[in-house]
């Protein structure tokens, strides 16, 4: 995901681009705040409320490729991995 940047024209909300972004890319919320431009602030409050949708989680826990720091990786359902292998 280096260097890619996955900002829609006319996307509607913030949270709905940070869940198609999710639909297509496993990533930190600041992987997902460089990509798209939202403050990791509101990803993270978009990312609770999208979890207890049930309609992204939590994949592994592992070093950001930004920040270096630990930091869990989210995805959607759609992303093609299969619930039973997810952190719910």
């Amino acid at each position: 995901m280096k260097n890619q940047k996955f900002k829609l024209r006319n996307s509607g909300t913030q949270r709905s681009l940070v869940y198609r972004f999710l639909a297509h890319h496993v990533a930190t919320a600041t992987m997902i705040s460089v990509a798209t431009g939202i403050p990791q602030k509101n990803i993270c409050r978009y990312k609770r409320e999208l979890e207890r949708a049930g309609l992204i989680y939590q994949v592994a826990l592992d070093r950001c490729e930004i920040t270096g720091r630990p930091a869990w990786y989210l995805c959607s359902l759609s992303a093609g991995l299969n619930k039973e292998f997810l952190r719910s």
